[in-house]
């Protein structure tokens, strides 16, 4: 009997490739024989306004150079805001051959809920992650996906639609913040470039826990109802914890921001180069948030405003 290809233990998303130059994972320490333990947790941030989302997963794969590799056994349906504040879920795991890979995940057609109502899934629905994986025989590689709520999730046209952004991170080569915020539902966001990486809403008793993120320099957001917005820059490395970045927001004078555009666009707001939130042109393409008084740069669809928001 031809002894058995040595197989490894797979948890989650991934897709595929030829043998690259680079690797974004590599599974460590390896003997070279036996099996490999894989693991993929799932994780999200909060969504402003909505007490449950629930996202249906279609197909989670890893993609080879002549292999692909279907990680479910059937779809599988994700209460997302319950994943925050370091809890996540479990998605997938299989014993898989070890090899490249990369790993794609495919959301359902239908199936998605907002607080009960229709998420519409009607734009691209596979996230196919960039980094490639090498996982070694007898090595071990847990990574982590960030579904980030609050980037994916928008009320645009009158309706809840969905269009899907998230993370890979291996929790072993990332770091983390965690601190505390005397804001009741205030929400600590990391970005880059004005690009949101990850958000969190803090907890009851004001603290929070981001993470993983990847190594790298970082803006912290802060943003609460009826307070002013807080910035801070910080430098993640590998394996640390950020510890307790502490915030006090002072309260601010609020104003209307509205505007117009196409129904179903996209607006994205912007402070001093930072994303402050994010939202969706209604039925007759008119948008309006509530924000703290000052100026702010807003990008409707394609196109740029500067917009000035003053007190009511």
């Amino acid at each position: 009997m031809r002894p058995r290809a040595p197989l490894l233990l797979l948890t989650i998303l991934l897709a595929a490739c030829s043998e690259p130059d680079f690797y974004g994972f590599t599974s460590s320490p390896s003997t070279g024989r036996g099996l490999t333990a894989f693991a993929v947790f799932i994780s999200d941030s909060p969504l402003d306004d909505a007490g449950s989302v629930r996202v249906v997963v279609d197909r989670l794969e890893l993609i080879g150079d002549r292999t692909r590799i279907e990680l479910l056994d059937a779809s599988r349906t994700l209460e997302l805001l319950t994943l925050q504040n370091g809890v996540r879920a479990l998605l997938a795991e299989r014993d898989v051959k070890p090899g490249i890979y990369r790993l794609r995940l495919t959301l359902a057609a239908a199936g998605h809920t907002v607080d009960g109502a229709p998420l519409l899934a009607d734009g691209a629905r596979e996230i196919s992650f960039s980094q490639v994986l090498r996982l070694d025989a007898g090595g071990r590689l847990e990574l982590q996906i960030d579904l980030n709520a609050r980037m994916s999730v928008i009320h645009a046209g009158g309706a809840w639609r969905l269009r899907p952004a998230a993370t890979l991170v291996d929790p072993s080569r990332a770091g983390f913040v965690e601190g505390f915020v005397d804001a009741p539902g205030a929400t600590v966001s990391v970005q880059q470039s004005g690009e949101e990486i990850a958000s969190v809403r803090v907890r009851t008793d004001g603290s929070y826990r981001l993470g993983p993120l990847p190594a790298g320099e970082y803006d912290l957001v802060v943003t609460a109802p009826g307070h002013a917005t807080r910035f801070d820059r910080i430098q993640l490395t590998d394996g640390d914890v950020f510890g307790r970045r502490a915030f006090h927001l002072d309260g601010a004078a609020f104003g209307r921001l509205d505007g117009d555009g196409t129904p179903g666009d996209i607006v994205r707001v912007f402070r001093d180069g930072r994303l402050i939130t994010q939202l969706g042109t209604d039925g007759a393409g008119l948008f309006h948030a509530d924000l703290p008084v000052g100026t702010y740069d807003v990008l409707i669809g394609t196109v740029g405003r500067r917009i000035v928001v003053v007190a009511r």
